[in-house]
């Protein structure tokens, strides 16, 4: 009789190490303050434009201006991002970045700081598809500057095959990305790379996935809701 299972081969939190987005030296500058006039719309698009490009001026400006709430609105985790997204990039040639977010970092909410990597891992994500530089010299880790710990599998549930995706062999990996909460359990998570959305494996990745268990990850010391991105291997054995 042949027996037919599905099995997890890799299942991998994969650590949030992006290309530097930046590798230009930094120019002096005068940050935004309270009194300073507000932005107009236009500086504000060119402003967030530079600091979309990696722009490591622009991402300072744009980050006090999200702290102080002058021309946009005011948004703790989104300022945290971009100081981060600077640190990221030009800390190497400005270690007082790192300290100069660490700062800043202790001084907003929990909820704030999980908020504020989730983006920057997003935003770098993102900036890596869409200019790849593997030569880059890298710098710290993003996990690393937001003084970050990975979550911990503690217990794994293994995904069965669907009836119809056994009938049809079909094998193959199911990328996804989830938030693993304070507690452990893992909340939002959806399928990044699918391997079949029409015979049912990738729902079965879900299910498999939702049922796992973590030791929650940190940030600054204390758990933390952190994103991650497993992925789940589908293969058949006889």
């Amino acid at each position: 009789m042949r027996h037919v299972f599905a099995f997890l081969a890799a299942a991998s939190l994969i650590a949030f190490v992006i290309a530097p987005v930046s590798s230009a030296p930094l120019r002096p500058q005068s940050p935004p303050s309270p009194q300073g006039a507000t932005p107009t719309a236009e500086e504000l698009a060119s402003l967030r434009q530079k600091a979309e490009t990696g722009d490591g001026d622009a991402q300072h400006a744009l980050g006090t201006l999200h702290l102080l709430g002058k021309g946009v609105p005011m948004d703790k985790a989104e300022a945290l991002k971009w100081f981060a997204l600077e640190a990221y990039a030009n800390g190497d040639e400005r270690p007082e970045l790192y300290s100069a977010f660490d700062r800043i970092a202790g001084k907003v909410h929990q909820s704030q700081r999980e908020e504020a990597l989730s983006r920057a891992r997003s935003w770098a994500v993102d900036f890596d598809r869409r200019s790849p530089s593997p030569g880059r010299k890298r710098g710290k880790s993003l996990m690393s500057i937001f003084r970050a710990t990975y979550p911990r599998l503690a217990r794994e549930v293994k995904p069965v095959y669907s009836k119809a995706a056994m009938e049809r062999k079909i094998e193959g990996t199911v990328e996804l990305d989830c938030v693993v909460n304070a507690y452990g359990t893992v909340g939002d998570c959806q399928v990044v790379d699918s391997l079949d959305s029409v015979y049912g494996l990738d729902q079965e990745a879900l299910k498999a996935v939702r049922q796992w268990r973590f030791i929650p990850g940190t940030i600054r010391g204390k758990p933390a809701s952190l994103p991650v991105t497993i992925r789940l291997t589908f293969t058949l054995k006889q």
